[in-house]
């Protein structure tokens, strides 16, 4: 019966020292996504305020290893830190939260039911999609209305800060084929280089 035998308190101890682990993995990863968010590269096809990072691979990478949850405190915790040198008034944070949640929440646990090379390709793809149709109805209904209100400017207004983007005309067309390919773009480049280093960093990872 001896090898039954657990000292009292051990598996909560056990339990609060993965946790610990855990916030500890969150806390490094999100410090290395905020310090991505520093190196942002403009697309003429987005008005100058949209950037394209690679601030989504450490929470992507942290969902993959610990879960969903994971992935998304991470983009929390990203989001609060920038908020030190936002420019936006909070409104560009709460988008990008809103984008990079989505985004990991569905690849990771698409992900975590069934950890192969296919299906992480596969979760990826499916995440790029549900970001992108997440960013395009919170921009258009949420995030740019209230950072207009903010700034004082007209939402048709934001059209004509696309100039290197001839389809874009209207605030409509400024969603459709300025907002949706930026996300695509964006969302490609960080799947592209989550499944290029997952395996190389998940080990360290999951260490306990």
């Amino acid at each position: 019966m001896g090898i039954f035998y657990c000292p009292k308190g051990g598996i909560m101890n056990k339990t609060k020292s993965i946790s610990l682990n855990n916030v500890v993995k969150i806390g490094i990863l999100s410090a290395l996504a905020f310090i991505l968010m520093f190196f942002q590269v403009p697309i003429p096809i987005a008005p100058p305020f949209m950037r394209v990072d690679l601030a989504d691979v450490p929470a992507l990478v942290g969902g993959f290893a610990m879960g969903p949850w994971a992935g998304v405190a991470i983009q929390l915790v990203k989001n609060i830190l920038n908020l030190t040198k936002t420019q936006t008034v909070g409104v560009g944070e709460l988008s990008n939260f809103i984008v990079g949640a989505s985004f990991v929440f569905v690849a990771a646990s698409i992900y975590k039911n069934k950890k192969t090379k296919k299906t992480a390709i596969f979760a990826l793809f499916c995440g790029v999609i549900a970001m992108t149709a997440i960013a395009t109805l919170s921009n258009a209904f949420v995030v740019f209305p209230a950072y207009g209100k903010a700034m004082g400017v007209d939402l048709n207004a934001f059209a004509g800060q696309v100039p290197g983007n001839p389809l874009v005309r209207s605030y409509v067309s400024l969603m459709l084929f300025s907002i949706v390919p930026f996300n695509i773009v964006k969302g490609t480049a960080a799947a592209f280089v989550t499944d290029l280093i997952y395996k190389r960093v998940s080990p360290i990872l999951k260490l306990k």
